[in-house]
């Protein structure tokens, strides 16, 4: 990789392992919609889109759509502390790292936006971030992010890099033609094609992910 100008982070399962939290909110959001659990829906087979838009995805009606989702932002606000006290010591590290190299930092996530700004805000870590670029509801939106990020920071393709936990962020970071780290220190959720598709750019640990980007913008 080249010498970056930019990083640009996802969340859910980069910066923390939010997905026990994110689950229960969906619980607390499908039992204020009709009473269902995720033992009885898979709610991975909605996901692409925001939280309200899988909400939209599954009841289609507004009313309650927006019920549900209103219900899932406070559980997931009003349990943030007890799922997720803080970041890891060594996630602050590297934001003080490129703050101090003057390295620009972005944020790049499918989730909503109140939901980003309520961890944003409880973490103490949104004066980090020059931007951020929340999902769609409509569908899964990182290209579209990717390509706006670039177009209005006026960085090349090669000036950035995505710090990401998946597969589909290994493909879509592919079609837009920047590179990506993929890190496995949070989840490894199909792991070996990860590991195949991404080769020396993926890591296990924090303190690998640190390494890593010390080396691309010294």
């Amino acid at each position: 990789m080249d010498k970056k100008k930019a990083v640009i982070f996802d969340f859910d399962g980069t910066l923390i392992n939010s997905f026990p939290l994110i689950f229960d909110s969906f619980n607390a959001g499908l039992k204020e919609g009709n009473n269902q659990s995720l033992k009885e829906i898979d709610i991975t087979t909605y996901f692409g889109p925001t939280e309200l838009g899988s909400f939209i995805k599954i009841y289609k009606d507004e009313e309650v759509y927006l019920r549900a989702y209103k219900a899932y932002l406070s559980y997931y606000y009003n349990n943030h502390d007890k799922y997720m006290p803080s970041l890891d010591k060594t996630i602050i590290d590297i934001f003080e790292f490129l703050k101090n190299k003057n390295i620009d930092m972005f944020i790049v996530t499918g989730r909503s936006e109140e939901s980003l700004l309520i961890s944003m805000e409880k973490f103490g870590i949104k004066n980090y971030f020059k931007d951020y670029y929340p999902g769609s509801d409509l569908k899964s939106n990182k290209v579209e992010s990717f390509n706006k990020l670039l177009s209005t920071n006026k960085y090349n393709k090669d000036e950035v890099v995505y710090v990401g936990d998946n597969l589909n962020d290994i493909k879509q970071c592919r079609e837009v033609g920047i590179d990506i780290i993929s890190t496995l220190a949070f989840v490894d959720i199909k792991k070996d094609e990860i590991i195949a598709l991404n080769g020396d750019n993926v890591i296990y640990s924090l303190e690998e992910l640190k390494s890593k980007i010390e080396g691309l913008v010294e």
